[in-house]
């Protein structure tokens, strides 16, 4: 006759308010109504349930974080900074089968390429003349004594300068003389001319037409 064996089960929240020690090789059973989540621990006869890891299941993995731009993923762990960006725009399509080039023509026969003709004989280089003998460049001749330079003469006295003589008379002749229209009138007149280095006598002492001219 079987014996059933049955090991010690319990829901989450029946082990977490029993917490029991399991004995050592003893075996405990989480039950839940998600088939992903049927667990187990093993007891060491010392720690209590809450304390025991898990039975045949590795390390628990990283909590991810996710950006989505709509073009670019960003991805980083829960202790990580800066995230990871992916760019998932979509592949290009496959390129169409090329199709088969046609088949090159055969190409012609190349005639033979003709001897070349035998090149001439350099003609002798010509010997060149004997160059001439120069002649010897004769003796310079002896330059002629300079003479002696000749004093300069004694320079002449300056002569007097003669007084000025006086501007001849004018006998007759035409004057013109503004008035208040700003035209010029002609007028005879038999000027008299006179000169001097100073001031004439008196103004009312010249005769009527004279001219009197003051000179240095």
């Amino acid at each position: 006759m079987a014996i059933p064996i049955q090991f010690r089960k319990g829901t989450a929240a029946e082990w977490a308010d029993a917490d029991p020690v399991l004995f050592e090789g003893e075996l405990g059973l989480l039950l839940s109504d998600d088939p992903d989540t049927q667990l187990m621990k093993m007891g060491d006869g010392t720690l209590k349930w809450s304390e025991l890891p898990w039975a045949s299941r590795g390390p628990r993995g990283f909590d991810f974080a996710f950006e989505w731009t709509g073009t670019v993923l960003g991805v980083k762990t829960t202790d990580e900074e800066l995230f990871t960006e992916v760019d998932l725009k979509g592949e290009q399509g496959i390129q169409g089968i090329q199709g088969i080039q046609g088949i090159q023509g055969v190409q012609g026969l190349k005639g033979d390429t003709g001897d070349q003709g035998l090149k001439g004989d350099t003609g002798d280089q010509g010997i060149q003349g004997i160059q001439g003998v120069k002649g010897d460049t004769g003796d310079q001749g002896i330059q002629g004594i300079k003479g002696d330079t000749g004093s300069q003469g004694i320079q002449g006295v300056q002569g007097i300068q003669g007084e000025t003589g006086d501007p001849g008379a004018m006998t007759e002749g035409k004057i013109w003389v503004g008035n208040s229209a700003g035209l010029a009138e002609e007028r005879d007149a038999s000027p008299i001319v006179l000169s001097g280095t100073g001031d004439p006598p008196s103004v009312v002492g010249l005769a009527v037409g004279t001219l009197y001219f003051k000179h240095e």
